[in-house]
């Protein structure tokens, strides 16, 4: 009876914990992708439609996108069908996490602990900032090899081999979401590699069985390169990586900048930093390292290497210390084994280390609030961007689209790019081996002149701050300004000023061909900002970007005058209203003309 109560008990705890991972990114649900996300999420867009990574879509590592690829062709339904993956991703990655503490330390309350423990730590806002992230999708990969790296360790000769292989697969699976984690990799390998009490040939067989796993993916990766001709545009985009992660202020004192980064991004509860440290104390204690087979070592030697990872480049984002953050949860199963372990024959010690454990939760219990206010969000939905349903108005399913600083557009308005640079950074656009920066700026406007977009939309560059400078910067340097403003009028207006979407000129709009200019665009969102939305300096914006175009236009210049009357702009209102007056009387419109010369009077 006891033995069913406490099996019911713990089945009762597994499902808590799959909720909690299912649930821990419903805070974000109803928010905009971050630029990386929204970048990920439309690369694999295109590659769903035919396109080739690296050569004719501009990529990094290729999981990433394969995988949102996969969650777009089975979902459908853009951001909200990826997050519906990341909680997929959630509920994998904290079962290996629990996998991997379960047969290394051989308790199931250390295992569910650790494991909510690692969920708040890994999924904190400063962390996983926008989520859709390549350090995401990496560690869960990374856990999953850990974890059976570590169940073969225990199991029978036969299953060890799978087991090894696998791990091996899920090793190499992190290594092409993001490159570093070759380092926290390594651990893990001489761990599987070491001879246990001088095995040598078990020794050989796991080391064999763990790279042949490895391999594959590696193997299917380099013939996708091969037979698509991708090869060299490969090449060229691991040089502008490697660019990238040198490029920003160099400073000797990195680990201090790390640390310091960490405290203001994962915010660590005092309990789970104790139990770290102690993880550490634990390699001390050789006796304890040998009864759990070694793991403790590897564990604190790979969460070294992912500290190494985290601080390798010159760039600090909050995203890096997904590197961290699984090994830092297995650490804390070092330390919190470590001491049940000393105390388990004393019950006095045992309460002592049980209050003491409290205790350090009770001081972080703010924390702690939030972590169980975001789990129990309700997911809602993500509607889509206010710019995509215009886009796809105003282009056929056929025409191409260049949002270059919104990717998100593509996915939403269905429309793919004429080029393989969805979205321009300027660290794309620098000299390699392959190509110089001029060379790229050629191949961009040859592609976009090849095909012209349809639809361009100029907006500020994503972590740039409200302002669309570096994009009109990044135009005039790649000597497309004058391209764009040849071929292309504005459709859109805002009242900053700072997002503009051009259309071609003299080219019907819309699927069925029957949508109007640009300067009936502009007159549709302009009454729809007057009349509906009520944002008056948006209205006026719109009727003044018309007329700069047309300045006769007779309805732009009647809207113009009542916007600015609306808006207070009583002097501005005036000169506007005896223009309406010399057009109606030109055009014999006496209504006009009296509701004009009333407002004079």
């Amino acid at each position: 009876m006891k033995a069913n109560v406490a099996a019911a008990a713990r089945i009762a705890l597994l499902l808590v914990l799959v909720v909690m991972a299912w649930r821990v990114v419903n805070y974000r649900s109803m928010y905009e992708p971050g630029p990386d996300s929204s970048l990920f999420m439309s690369i694999g867009w295109h590659v769903l439609n035919g396109r080739v990574l690296y050569s004719e879509a501009q990529s990094g590592p290729p999981i990433v996108y394969t995988l949102n690829a996969l969650a777009l062709a089975i979902g459908g339904d853009g951001i909200n069908s990826v997050r519906a993956m990341e909680r997929g991703v959630a509920v994998v990655g904290v079962g290996a996490f629990f996998v991997a503490v379960l047969f290394a330390f051989g308790r199931f309350w250390l295992a569910w602990i650790t494991s909510a423990l690692f969920l708040f730590h890994f999924y904190r806002l400063g962390v996983i900032e926008d989520g859709n992230v390549t350090e995401e999708y990496g560690a869960v990969f990374l856990l999953l090899g850990i974890a059976g790296v570590i169940v073969a360790s225990k199991s029978t000769e036969r299953r060890r081999v799978v087991l090894d292989i696998l791990a091996g697969t899920a090793f190499a699976l992190a290594v092409l979401c993001k490159e570093p984690f070759l380092l926290i990799v390594v651990p893990w390998f001489a761990f599987v590699a070491w001879p246990r009490n001088g095995d040598w040939v078990d020794a050989r067989r796991r080391s064999t069985s763990f790279l042949a796993g490895a391999a594959a993916p590696v193997l299917v990766f380099l013939g996708y390169l091969v037979s698509h001709d991708a090869w060299t545009p490969w090449l060229d985009t691991v040089a502008v990586s490697l660019a990238y992660t040198a490029d920003g202020p160099q400073d000797v004192n990195k680990f201090v900048r790390l640390f310091e980064r960490m405290r203001v991004q994962m915010v660590p509860l005092l309990a789970g930093v104790t139990a770290a440290a102690l993880g550490l104390v634990s390699l001390s204690r050789w006796r304890s390292v040998r009864s759990h087979d070694g793991v403790p070592l590897a564990i604190v030697a790979s969460m070294v290497m992912s500290l190494i990872a985290v601080a390798m480049g010159a760039r600090f984002y909050g995203h890096y210390y997904l590197f961290f953050a699984p090994l830092f949860g297995l650490s804390c199963a070092c330390g919190i084994a470590f001491v049940a372990d000393l105390v388990s024959s004393n019950r006095r010690w045992q309460g002592v280390a049980l209050a003491a454990g409290v205790g350090l939760l009770a001081i972080d219990a703010g924390e702690l609030k939030t972590f169980a206010r975001n789990v129990s969000t309700s997911a809602q939905r993500w509607e889509g961007h206010w710019l995509s349903a215009f886009v796809a108005r105003n282009s056929a399913p056929g025409d191409a689209i260049w949002a270059p600083w919104k990717p998100l557009l593509y996915v939403e308005s269905r429309r793919l790019a004429p080029t393989k640079w969805q979205s321009v950074f300027d660290i794309y656009f620098v000299d390699t081996p392959g190509s110089t920066a001029a060379d790229k700026f050629t191949t961009l406007r040859a592609e976009l002149e090849a095909r012209p977009p349809q639809v361009i939309v100029i907006s500020p560059l994503p972590g740039s701050g409200p302002t669309r400078g570096p994009a009109d910067d990044f135009l005039r340097r790649s000597g497309l300004a004058t391209w764009i403003a040849t071929h292309y009028e504005s459709a859109f207006c805002t009242s900053d000023g700072d997002t503009d979407v051009l259309l071609r000129k003299g080219m019907a709009h819309g699927s069925a061909a029957t949508a109007a200019s640009s300067d009936s665009v502009a007159m549709h969102i302009g009454l729809m900002s007057q009349y509906v939305r009520v944002d008056k300096a948006q209205a006026i914006a719109c009727f003044r970007l018309l007329l700069s175009r047309n300045p006769t236009h007779y309805g732009a210049t009647y809207q113009l005058a009542k916007a600015l009357d609306v808006a207070g702009r009583t002097d501005e209102a005036t000169v506007q209203w005896r223009t309406v007056l010399r057009l109606a009387r030109a055009a014999f419109d006496s209504t006009t003309e009296r509701e004009a010369l009333a407002r004079l009077r």
